[in-house]
């Protein structure tokens, strides 16, 4: 017992305060609520190591066991290009779906899993049902089947095993199927959408504090190059994070800290430039942002500081000690004297 109580657990997470490494979760939601949507943005962050949803990364590669639309899975992975202005060739997509529930395949779905991708950080199987096999998904005996190949794909690989499931046909508070399933996760989030908001609800966490639900609006993505048999451009959606139905990191600041922050967010809107490739290159997590110099922010948060009457040596500290903070809390990038939103 002394051993087991000598130190503190600390979590090992693949997206902080959403997921950790080595676990089975699930995302459930009815059709069209944008479920596989935020699995492939969570994939593509952790594939480049750029914040999901504000929330840091563990950078990895992914394999993406998809059972259905494969012409559409490409064009939103190339919407997710342009949304982070980056390519990566670290996620990896099957070209046919699993029968998970079968035991006798555990060689043969990890064998495959060894030979596309040896070091998957993340395993994302969308859909469960088309992934299944065999068996059914209300009986909890083979539930009980699955759960022994997924924790043997986990065991094996040491990634996380994510799954996209339906919600159940009489509710949809609920993912469809046996409840065994919902005892065996780790983690497991309901995925609602109402108009183009898509939200994202903890309904179990076992190992950690339950998060916050996130909300994201979906917006069209128009995929430069690509065009229809008539010659009309191409275009796919992707999540961007809804950051006024999120306010949780702003509430923790205080009133200069927001005021800077907001300025900051006031002059990237009006006139923040685009981060080079060859900046993204040496630093993936700044891809999609664009940048502000500092003396361009100093100047505006020291006109915001004007109603305190304060002097010039006054709002030099009162800046920086805003300024270090941000930084602090994660909530600003620097890249030499280049500040960006995180």
């Amino acid at each position: 017992m002394s051993q087991l109580t000598s130190k503190q657990p600390k979590n090992t997470w693949l997206i902080k305060d959403v997921i950790e490494q080595a676990t089975t979760g699930m995302l459930f939601g009815s059709p069209a609520s944008g479920k596989s949507f935020i699995a492939m943005d969570m994939a593509f962050c952790i594939a480049i190591g750029h914040d999901f949803a504000n929330n840091p990364v563990q950078q990895g590669q992914v394999v993406y066991l998809a059972g259905e639309g494969f012409n559409g899975l490409s064009k939103r992975f190339k919407a997710l290009e342009e949304k982070y202005q980056i390519q990566t060739s670290d996620i990896y997509i099957s070209n046919m779906p699993a029968s998970l529930m079968c035991k006798e395949n555990t060689d043969e779905v990890i064998e495959e899993i060894d030979k596309i991708c040896p070091n998957p950080s993340l395993i994302i199987v969308d859909t469960l049902h088309r992934n299944f096999g065999g068996g059914d998904e209300n009986s909890a005996k083979d539930v009980g089947k699955l759960m022994e190949v997924i924790t043997a794909i986990i065991n094996h690989t040491g990634a996380t095993v994510l799954l996209v499931h339906h919600s159940g046909h009489n509710s949809g508070d609920r993912a469809r199927g046996s409840s065994a399933l919902k005892a065996a996760l780790d983690v497991e989030y309901k995925i609602s959408k109402k108009g183009s908001v898509v939200t994202m609800i903890n309904t179990k966490v076992k190992d950690f504090d339950k998060p916050e639900s996130i909300s994201f609006n979906l917006v069209s993505q128009p995929i430069v190059g690509w065009s229809d048999d008539e010659g009309m451009p191409i275009q796919s959606a992707v999540l961007e994070l809804n950051n006024a139905a999120n306010p949780k990191r702003k509430a923790t600041l205080s009133k200069r800290e927001s005021g800077a922050l907001n300025a900051l967010e006031v002059l990237i809107n009006d006139k923040g430039i685009t981060i080079p490739q060859s900046v993204i290159k040496a630093n993936p997590i700044l891809s999609g942002k664009s940048y502000i110099h500092i003396d361009d922010w100093r100047a505006e948060v020291y006109q915001s500081l004007d109603n305190e009457k304060l002097d010039l040596q006054a709002k030099q500290k009162a800046f920086k000690r805003a300024r270090d903070k941000l930084e602090q809390k994660s909530l600003v990038i620097v890249t030499d004297d280049f500040y960006c939103l995180s």
